[in-house]
């Protein structure tokens, strides 16, 4: 590539770059939304999303779930999915519990927390703990009845010195 190319290309890439920023402020002007790109704070953009937004029902393909939950006459278990668990770091001790709709989940080695040992199978975890996973179904009253297994894509992650996956099950 010559010297002209490479100044061509150059000048492209920055109109570009130009473009996308330019669309970017417009459609949060659209919505109503005020980034700060300097700002780690996503309080202000959760409260949006809560209060102003509606997610569709069914966005998730399939794999791209946090979790999934298996009832069925041949087993019962509790998958958490291969990206969440690279993201909650491959843990060997994990803590579930639950705030409000959402169930929490993070690696909880070396915490002195209500903790579950778990294996790490082909990347993922695999939890077959019938009571642990009915008592998850009766909290958040997943419905199995015409189903055997679920999955759920509708959560966040919030790193609070480790990252916590909620995970919304109502």
């Amino acid at each position: 590539m010559n010297k002209q190319q490479t100044e061509t290309m150059q000048n492209t890439l920055a109109q570009n770059k130009n473009l996308l920023q330019n669309e970017q402020t417009l459609v949060n002007k659209q919505v109503g939304l005020n980034i700060n790109k300097n700002s780690e704070n996503l309080d202000d953009l959760l409260e949006f999303v809560k209060k102003e937004t509606q997610t569709f029902k069914d966005i998730s393909a399939r794999g791209s779930s946090y979790v999934s939950i298996v009832k069925s006459e041949n087993g019962t278990r509790f998958v958490i999915n291969k990206a969440t668990n690279e993201k909650l770091g491959y843990p060997t001790e994990i803590y579930i519990g639950y705030k409000d709709e959402h169930l929490m989940i993070f690696n909880a080695e070396g915490m002195a927390v209500n903790k579950l040992t778990v294996r790490q199978t082909k990347n993922k975890i695999t939890i077959y703990n019938t009571k642990l996973v009915d008592e998850i179904i009766n909290h958040f009253g997943i419905d199995f009845s015409e189903i055997t297994s679920k999955s759920f894509a509708e959560g966040y992650f919030e790193n609070k010195g480790r990252e916590i996956l909620y995970v919304k099950l109502l």
